[in-house]
């Protein structure tokens, strides 16, 4: 019968001896195991796609100011957390108490007997004000200028006609302010909600702003973005067409006024083709010709 056997915890060590305490972006590790076949091992490699993999990840958390809040530092097993480091008892503490509670337990005490790890984790924290120092700037410093589009969407929890759609994305950070303008006017705060700013996954955000409104032929709407990234407002225009019922009205109109003047054309061109009118004399007639006889 064939076992799979896990990562051993040397296996879990990074390059230098054993796992390091992480800053910023995760660091993240893995390794996959050889199979056994009756306590002998399997000649044949192991397939990465059905393998076993243990995973190392180790972060920190930071506040605004760069001050680190805490570190964290994980081992998992196919997904399954196993243990992680407890700041307040100074030792990796078992998380997994289903049916891999006896791993965790043996990797944990295991990890507990390599004083070095102990030691770099129970810095963890200091060593993440130090290094994190250097990028901090760089990272946290940076803006991006947001990109702003409105729509016409369909309308959902309003008796309005129409609801506009400001989106909004593409920037850094995530602090921004969106308001609305009819004609130049602000709109009443409460007419529009944005919502939270969502990350997009490359270090930008995106947030959208619905405004519900019953506008009249030739209203301006202006949704107006302020953000830290833009050195003024990005303002956005929409201008309000023609409702559905003035549309009909118009096309009406307009079909109307295509089918007189064909009418029209037709009636001038049938009168041009007909020629120039004239007298017709009959025999006997008693009139002078060309005179007309009063």
């Amino acid at each position: 019968m064939r076992e799979g056997t896990p990562c051993g915890p040397s296996a879990l060590a990074l390059a230098g001896g054993h796992p390091r305490a992480g800053t910023g972006p995760h660091r993240q590790h893995s390794c996959a195991t050889a199979g056994f076949v009756d306590g002998q091992k399997d000649p044949q490699p192991p397939l990465l796609g059905g393998g076993f993999i243990a995973h190392v990840e180790s972060a920190c958390l930071l506040d605004d100011d760069g001050t680190p809040k805490d570190f964290a530092y994980c081992v998992s097993f196919n997904k399954d957390l196993l243990t992680c480091w407890d700041s307040e008892e100074g030792k990796m503490a078992p998380h997994e108490f289903g049916a891999l509670n006896f791993l965790a337990k043996y990797l944990s005490d295991y990890l507990n007997q390599q004083e070095p790890l102990i030691q770099r984790l129970s810095n963890g924290l200091q060593d993440c004000a130090a290094r994190t120092q250097s990028f901090w700037g760089s990272l946290t410093h940076r803006t991006r200028p947001p990109t702003v589009q409105v729509a016409k969407t369909t309308p959902f929890n309003t008796k309005e006609h129409v609801m506009l759609a400001c989106y909004v994305w593409g920037f850094y950070p995530a602090d921004v302010i969106i308001s609305w303008r009819k004609n130049g006017q602000p709109v009443p705060p409460h007419s529009s909600a944005p919502k939270m700013a969502q990350p997009n996954g490359d270090w930008t955000y995106q947030t959208v702003s619905y405004l519900a409104t019953t506008p009249s032929y030739g209203d301006t709407y202006t949704c107006v973005v302020e953000h830290i990234g833009a050195p003024e407002p990005v303002c956005e225009d929409w201008t309000a067409g023609l409702s559905p019922m003035q549309t009909v009205k118009v096309s009406v109109s307009a079909v109307t006024l295509g089918l007189g003047f064909i009418i029209f054309s037709l009636g001038l061109l049938s009168w041009r083709r007909a020629g120039p009118s004239g007298y017709i004399l009959l025999p006997g007639d008693s009139y002078p010709e060309g005179q007309h006889v009063n």
